[in-house]
């Protein structure tokens, strides 16, 4: 990250598959706007979830499951992704600590294969992400946000359902009816539709960072920091697994592990 800084030069996540792209979709806008909006109340809570069941051969021979290829396993396949999710939801600001739960699975090389943790923010009321990432659950890939007043849903987190149109749920006037039966939540199905996928999306955000750039600017550092952030989080969850307590983000840095 510092070299690429020095040097002026713009260090980009990309992937070949939807999940690195999600952050660039026009459904990730939609949501923003509702999130941030006063009517939603400040972000109390966000969970998780991004899991699915390996095969044999995947547990076997896949680099995500080999301590000298990627260490991290599920936490850094996986959990990278919901843990981006979390950082976004709460405007990008660093979680105080993290602490992974217990019940966490390792295969015969340590390497995780099931996880859950919990991410704190400092301050009242307290904030916090619980998330959960596995090789050994059925396909699940969720967000969910709470508000102190309203809410929001979506169960394509990682892998969208439709490349050209995209679908959330939101809720608000939370409560019950008489009796304690129905309910009286006010619930709204968003759908965003748009003419470009979102890797589309993401190719037109980076050539815009190079245009900036051949065009005297400077690199646009939202992204690398993101990635950054988000690598730490990764690394705090790795630490408190092996030393099963709670680890500061901001103790740890990814260039000295």
């Amino acid at each position: 990250f510092q070299r690429f800084s020095i040097q002026g030069w713009l260090l980009f996540r990309g992937d070949r598959r939807p999940r690195s792209c999600r952050t660039h979709s026009p459904r990730t806008s939609k949501m923003e706007e509702i999130i941030r909006s006063p009517s939603f109340g400040p972000v109390i809570e966000v969970t998780s979830a991004f899991s699915f069941r390996a095969n044999h051969h995947f547990l076997e021979k896949n680099i995500r499951t080999q301590a000298d290829a990627d260490p991290l396993g599920c936490l850094g396949d996986l959990g990278w992704y919901c843990i981006r999710g979390a950082l976004w939801a709460f405007n990008w600001e660093a979680p105080q600590y993290a602490c992974a739960n217990a019940g966490f699975v390792l295969n015969n090389c340590g390497v995780p294969m099931y996880c859950s943790f919990t991410l704190i923010w400092p301050g009242l009321p307290r904030r916090r992400a619980n998330i959960t990432c596995s090789f050994e659950l059925p396909l699940t890939s969720t967000l969910d946000v709470y508000g102190s007043q309203q809410s929001l849903y979506l169960r394509d987190l990682a892998l969208p359902f439709g490349e050209f149109e995209a679908k959330f749920t939101s809720t608000r006037e939370h409560g019950l009816g008489p009796f304690q039966t129905p309910t009286t939540t006010v619930e709204a199905e968003h759908t965003v539709r748009g003419g470009k996928s979102q890797e589309t999306c993401m190719w037109e955000e980076f050539a815009r960072c190079v245009s900036c750039i051949q065009e005297g600017g400077k690199p646009n550092a939202h992204w690398p920091n993101i990635a950054r952030l988000t690598q730490q989080v990764c690394l705090a969850v790795s630490e408190s697994m092996k030393q099963q307590k709670p680890i500061f983000v901001a103790d740890l840095s990814p260039a000295t592990l």
